[in-house]
């Protein structure tokens, strides 16, 4: 389904945090929105991305919420 050529997979929100900070990370309460996080584990579920086409490896890394998300990068 995503092209092996695709770097990451990320949401709105991620794609703004990336943009700014250069990381690549999503927060638990966003991964929900996804349908392939596990909350119970806590990671995400290898069988439902893998059915969809999409690598655990491509997924931003999930980080508490709490967490401060970012240093803004000096290129913006």
């Amino acid at each position: 389904m995503f092209s092996d050529n695709c770097e990451s997979i990320c949401l709105f929100e991620d794609y703004i945090v990336y943009m700014l900070s250069g990381s690549r990370q999503i927060d638990y309460s966003m991964t929900s929105r996804t349908m392939a996080f596990d909350i119970n584990a806590l990671q995400w579920n290898e069988e439902i991305l893998e059915y969809a086409g999409m690598a655990v490896e491509k997924q931003a890394a999930v980080i508490p919420a709490k967490r401060p998300k970012m240093h803004i990068q000096i290129r913006i």
